[in-house]
């Protein structure tokens, strides 16, 4: 027996609870049969289910019905004392993007129409076959697309920026050879420029400015003591 998933061509790590089919309206309840769950920032899988809920998401549709997939999603406790997310939600990256209210696919064939028509036509045209959408919302899709990966560069350059000057503060790096920005740190911390670097290996050179916290993130990345013989400049420090 073919299973439902494979008609209505959703990841095979879903199960099909069950189907209601309306007049206009076909909606599936799925689930993952996985048992796990691994943390979306320290990766360490996760077993003990803290609660449940239920994502509603927009899919294609299917023989002139509109399809609703209504997602249990499991809670869990991370297992990671060192991590500070202690309960998250499992991700549906098959599927979905986090927080968002319709299918990969789905968002895919209204970029489709945006890029072709551009947002009123395409959402005047796109209601018929069962993908209704506002123009600002395609146009939304169109601005937002996937950041494409970055290399970890050679040469880094650190500095902090003003989310709101006087309050918050975050950290900006750049490919010094390109040019191009590389990534966006929320704050200004040693400890989180050192989890960057940790986690980007192949930085030969950093230039920073004379905020003593980028400093002390590079020594602690490095495993360099405090007072260390190998100096890391108030300008450029090697790696």
């Amino acid at each position: 027996m073919i299973q439902p998933t494979l008609l209505l061509g959703l990841p095979c790590s879903f199960a099909v609870e069950g189907i209601t089919i309306a007049e206009q309206l076909l909606t599936v309840s799925l689930f993952l049969e996985t048992s796990e769950a691994a943390c979306p920032l320290c990766q360490q899988a996760a077993h003990r289910v803290h609660s449940r809920s239920v994502r509603t998401l927009q899919d294609l549709p299917c023989g002139g019905k509109t399809i609703r997939l209504l997602v249990r999603v499991r809670r869990f406790f991370g297992e990671n004392e060192l991590c500070t997310r202690k309960i998250f939600a499992e991700r549906l990256p098959e599927l979905t993007r986090a927080y968002a209210r319709r299918t990969l696919r789905r968002r895919a064939a209204l970029a489709e129409l945006g890029l072709a028509l551009g947002g009123k036509a395409a959402a005047s045209l796109g209601a018929a076959p069962g993908l209704p959408g506002s123009r600002m919302t395609i146009l939304r899709i169109l601005r937002t697309p996937p950041l494409p990966a970055v290399p970890t560069p050679r040469m880094l350059g650190i500095d902090e920026w003003a989310y709101r000057r006087g309050k918050k503060y975050g950290t900006l790096l750049v490919d010094l050879e390109t040019g191009s920005p590389v990534d966006v740190l929320p704050d200004h911390q040693a400890a989180t420029v050192e989890t960057w670097l940790r986690t980007h290996p192949g930085v030969q050179l950093i230039s920073r400015d004379r905020g003593g916290e980028i400093a002390r993130g590079a020594r602690l990345a490095l495993g360099l003591p405090k007072r260390s013989r190998q100096r890391i400049g108030s300008m450029c420090c090697a790696i």
